[in-house]
């Protein structure tokens, strides 16, 4: 075998993997719980933590334009949507409008309130042991934190309350539906590679077993957070079809 053909490969497969997790962002986003946390929470780990979190819209946006818009009675400002879309990576803006962003920013509200309601609570001890993990696995202090996060227009406190909020959805959605025990099959492996043939062939032409075992590795993740997203989808939708959203 060729090595500069199997570390070439072994690269498309990181890539192919990239690519993926874009994709995923321009849904309905990614763990810690697969949902969309705002960009100030981003910073730490310099990229969405939810989902995440941003997708194509999961229902009909109720507003033409980008405006403030209330969720439940709470607003979420026109200021608000434009600052976290400027703070939107490229390759994310590139991929996501103005509009469902806002619709994303509303299905977090969504998450947030219903967390509210059920009583899911989230301690500063736990915020705060978040924050000292990330910043010992990022090799920063708060300074740097706090720097990151002047850049992007938002203070020490707004990035631990948006936090907060992050870490209460995902123990609602622990809560409420079932992530960890997502099962894809090797069959369903086996499905997609061959709907997807020609796009894989020179993987599987190059005949290296590790290569294709983690081509096989790469595509059930994607397929595993293709089914838990379409779970919190639902999960959201629900939570709409009771909201009022002007």
């Amino acid at each position: 075998m060729n090595p500069v053909n199997h570390v070439r490969n072994l690269y498309w497969v990181n890539y192919m993997s990239r690519v993926w997790q874009v994709k995923m962002n321009i849904k309905f986003a990614k763990s810690v719980k697969i949902l969309i946390l705002l960009v100030v929470a981003a910073v730490v780990s310099g990229a969405l933590i939810f989902s995440g979190t941003l997708s194509k819209s999961t229902a009909a946006v109720a507003y033409a334009e980008v405006n403030d818009i209330s969720v439940n009675g709470e607003v979420i400002t026109k200021d608000n949507i434009e600052k976290n879309y400027a703070n939107l990576p490229e390759e994310t803006r590139s991929e996501i409008t103005k509009k469902e962003l806002a619709d994303n920013l509303v299905g977090n509200k969504l998450l947030v309130q219903e967390a509210n309601k059920r009583g899911v609570t989230v301690t500063d001890e736990e915020v705060g042991n978040y924050i000292e993990q990330a910043m010992t696995l990022n090799n920063i202090d708060r300074t740097e934190i706090e720097r990151q996060l002047s850049e992007l227009g938002y203070t020490f406190d707004e990035y631990k309350a948006s936090l907060k909020e992050s870490m209460s959805i995902s123990k609602l959605l622990d809560q409420e539906i079932d992530l960890k025990n997502i099962r894809v099959s090797d069959s369903d492996v086996d499905n997609f590679i061959q709907k997807n043939q020609a796009e894989f062939q020179d993987i599987f032409n190059e005949g290296d077993p590790e290569l294709e075992q983690a081509f096989r590795v790469k595509v059930k993740q994607k397929l595993t957070q293709d089914k838990q997203q379409e779970l919190v989808n639902s999960y959201v939708r629900s939570l709409r079809s009771n909201a009022e959203i002007v």
